[in-house]
């Protein structure tokens, strides 16, 4: 019974996880679109000197 319990919840949280990489993935290729020809690069240059200026990474 405890086996069975601990296997429900481990697959709860991988289609949890699974579900929530979806909608990431969704969100990065709806920005993708989003920029069409702007150099991405340059853009996450930006943000990575941005953030550094910050202190966040």
């Amino acid at each position: 019974m405890f086996r069975e319990l601990f296997k429900f919840k481990i697959l709860n949280k991988k289609k949890l996880i699974s579900n929530k990489k979806q909608k990431v993935v969704k969100k990065i290729k709806n920005i993708d679109k989003t920029l069409g020809g702007i150099d991405k690069l340059t853009i996450l240059a930006e943000i990575r000197l941005m953030l550094k200026k910050l202190e966040v990474s």
